[in-house]
């Protein structure tokens, strides 16, 4: 099968694994480069801004005064009506950290 080199022949080469042409990888970083650039919300022109929360206002709807907070970090992140949507854990909005529920604050 091998004859004296480290590689088959270039017919049973090319038999098994067909070379790509070049411009293949031109292409592909191409394709790359245009799919990070539309996803890049600074190349988006007249995209619409991400909500942001008053301080206070729910972190999901940022419409709705923050009633419930993220346990066991604590941080107030959720009206009632996202609270119970969100209910079953996630990831808080404010430090990133896993929560396992939500509950009603205490003032």
């Amino acid at each position: 099968m091998f004859s004296g080199s480290s590689r088959p022949s270039s017919d049973k080469y090319d038999a098994i694994a067909p070379t790509l042409p070049v411009s293949i990888s031109t292409a592909l970083a191409r394709r790359v480069s245009n799919t990070l650039s539309l996803s890049s919300p600074s190349s988006r022109d007249g995209a619409p801004k991400p909500k942001v929360a008053k301080p206070g206002y729910c972190l999901k709807c940022t419409k709705k005064k923050c009633l419930y907070e993220c346990m066991p970090c604590g941080h107030a992140a959720f009206c009632k009506a996202c609270a119970m949507k969100m209910a079953t854990g996630g990831k808080c909005k404010v430090c990133g950290d896993l929560y396992m529920e939500v509950r009603k604050i205490r003032k």
